[in-house]
């Protein structure tokens, strides 16, 4: 569970990056957040990683509240929450196995475990023939679903991803909508950050819609705006 209390964020040049918003997530929902850029995406999820401070106002993960987390401790936070950007970030001299191991390595797990995690992971998103490929060796797609993998090995409540499909075609973009619905289905927490609009309409869910960081717009089953052209979908 995700809730959020009239919460603000206000920078050091005086901007504000969200402003008075109240939420409350249950766990295993499916969330698009949509706007245009500035809108307050990116701040959101800052906040909810405890990578900025709010302004003002409650955050709390689980039954944890943000602000009483001290530095020492964010490990455990963070190792909660999944993280999938637009840049998949992965380590280009380490093999598709050995970045999602990577992730696990920090756990002080046993290699016998982090063996199991990693090919479950890698398994999940349809990459273990490629397990031992370098990312200079899979398309864009196959990277992005690595980066998947590395952000479900640790088996997070949550999978925040910030405009996942931003850099693949269509057909790829799909594959991986795809799998961000079967990641939901698990249980996992999905926050899913896209300009994607024909994504949105095709496969409905709750969306949050943020303008000037404010929340302009909480809509069960809602498309990308709320004049969404229902003729804008996939054919799946």
């Amino acid at each position: 569970m995700i809730r959020l209390t009239k919460v603000s964020k206000q920078f050091k040049n005086g901007t504000w990056g969200l402003m008075d918003i109240s939420m409350s997530i249950p766990q295993g929902e499916f969330i698009y957040v949509v706007g245009p850029s500035g809108a307050g995406k990116s701040t959101l999820f800052k906040l909810l990683l405890k990578e900025e401070e709010s302004s003002t106002g409650a955050i709390q993960i689980g039954n944890v509240l943000l602000s009483q987390v001290k530095e020492r401790q964010l490990y455990m936070i963070r190792r909660q929450v999944g993280v999938i950007g637009q840049e998949d970030l992965l380590l280009p001299y380490l093999t598709s196995a050995q970045n999602v191991d990577y992730a696990l390595r920090v756990l002080g797990l046993s290699r016998k475990i982090r063996q199991e995690k990693t090919t479950k992971a890698l398994a999940l998103v349809g990459m273990l023939p490629y397990k031992d490929r370098l990312p200079e060796e899979l398309s864009a797609g196959q990277r992005k679903k690595i980066a998947i993998a590395r952000a479900i090995v640790t088996d997070p409540a949550v999978l925040i991803a910030d405009e996942p499909t931003g850099n693949l075609d269509v057909k790829s973009a799909v594959e991986i909508m795809k799998l961000f619905l079967r990641i939901n289905q698990l249980g996992t927490t999905v926050l899913l950050a896209t300009h994607d609009s024909t994504m949105v309409n095709s496969v409905r869910n709750r969306v949050l819609e943020f303008n000037n960081g404010r929340l302009v717009r909480d809509e069960q089953q809602g498309g990308y705006t709320k004049y969404a052209d229902p003729k804008d979908t996939y054919v799946w």
